[in-house]
């Protein structure tokens, strides 16, 4: 088969990047334990050894994406420049990966794992002039404010949006004005 993947290894971090490009390729009806195992050449139930099920599939894989962003962001003192840098990042990532921002929306959670986001992001803004509470507002709204761009721009009319629009623009121009309301 074209394009089929072999790996010797078979690991998380394979299934994973291999679910991205397939998000990239066909979007979130395309991503399928079974689709993942043909790109990977390895049997569907070899992938259940890493994950139960589709769901669980991707909520690891939000977890990943989101913990990428996160951790890629350098430490500042100053709020408005680390939230600035997030909210770049994280803009770029949902740029980056089709349907990151549906991912999202559609992902199940549990609350075990909304508590260890919740405290790994408290531990990221801990550092900030900023209350703890107030950061994570911020930090929250700003990943809704960009999911929803996000979302026009990997809508359907997304690409005909785009001559009428400039969403990119746009969407960092009101995450910048959310961001200097939040730490004025």
């Amino acid at each position: 088969m074209q394009g089929k993947r072999r790996f010797r290894r078979l690991n998380q971090r394979l299934i994973l990047e291999e679910a991205v490009h397939l998000l990239n390729e066909g979007g979130l009806e395309n991503l399928s334990l079974r689709k993942l195992a043909e790109r990977l050449g390895v049997s569907a139930p070899s992938l259940y050894r890493h994950f139960r099920d589709k769901a669980a599939l991707l909520s690891v894989l939000l977890d990943s994406l989101f913990f990428e962003v996160l951790f890629s962001i350098p430490a500042h003192r100053d709020p408005a420049e680390w939230m600035n840098a997030f909210g770049e990042a994280i803009w770029r990532k949902m740029m980056e990966v089709r349907d990151y921002g549906r991912l999202v929306l559609v992902t199940e959670v549990s609350g075990d794992q909304v508590a260890r986001t919740v405290a790994v992001v408290q531990s990221r803004v801990a550092h900030l002039d900023m209350p703890g509470e107030e950061a994570l507002n911020l930090q929250s709204s700003i990943q809704a404010l960009l999911i929803g761009w996000a979302a026009f721009v990997h809508s359907p009319f997304g690409s005909s949006l785009r001559e009428f629009v400039p969403i990119e623009e746009l969407a960092l121009r009101d995450m910048r004005r959310l961001i200097t309301t939040y730490c004025d």
